[in-house]
């Protein structure tokens, strides 16, 4: 499913950039979670020794304890500032060749997350892998601002209508707050551009074989 090379998914990473941001030192976001990347929130300080950070002065691969310093140095910082404020504290900094590689990992990780999902919707709904494009980069976009189970919890009649492909509805159901006016409106855009698809028509056989295996499990 995934491949990196794809033009959907180089068109999933500029929009991602755009209205994400990248950033390839540590700060804190608006919630004080220490933050690299295109929002990679690390969680734990052995999450961030994992990353190939390298010294900004010494043009090195940055050790061990550069990276448990730096890590303490940025989460003891006061939050509400933007990102570039915690550049003056920091003295490491990711590699872009690093954070694009960590970038399509999390693309895979929410595909994969949707997939699953979807699967497990009523029969007849249409699978991930067969949803038009502009659905499919929507839904990573929405994914990837809100996390999955948020989507999927507060979203219900977003999915509903994806489920039954009212892409009319989806554009109306997919506004989230706290982003700007342009992310939810390039977001609508994808669902409407949908309507140029044809409608994907399970086969009698498909809904057979899936009603078999939602019998058994």
């Amino acid at each position: 499913m995934f491949d990196h090379t794809d033009k959907f998914y180089q068109q999933v990473i500029r929009h991602l950039l755009q209205f994400e941001g990248e950033v390839f030192h540590l700060y804190l976001d608006v919630n004080g979670n220490p933050t690299i990347g295109v929002g990679f929130h690390m969680q734990t300080i052995e999450q961030f020794c994992q990353l190939p950070m390298q010294d900004r002065r010494a043009k090195r691969a940055a050790t061990l304890q550069q990276k448990h310093d730096e890590y303490r140095r940025i989460k003891s910082k006061p939050t509400g500032y933007k990102a570039s404020w915690y550049a003056q504290y920091t003295e490491l900094t990711l590699p872009p060749s690093a954070s694009k590689q960590l970038l399509l990992k999390h693309i895979q990780g929410f595909e994969d997350a949707l997939a699953h999902f979807l699967e497990q919707q009523a029969v007849g709904c249409i699978p991930y892998h067969k949803l038009p494009t502009p659905a499919k980069h929507a839904l990573l976009d929405m994914a990837y601002n809100l996390g999955t189970n948020k989507l999927f919890l507060a979203f219900p009649k977003l999915i509903n209508a994806i489920s039954t492909q009212d892409w009319k509805q989806a554009s109306q159901e997919c506004s989230r707050l706290h982003i700007s006016p342009a992310r939810n409106e390039a977001t609508k855009r994808l669902f409407l551009n949908c309507r140029k698809y044809n409608r994907y028509q399970l086969g009698w056989f498909s809904t057979l074989l899936e009603k078999f295996k939602r019998w058994l499990y």
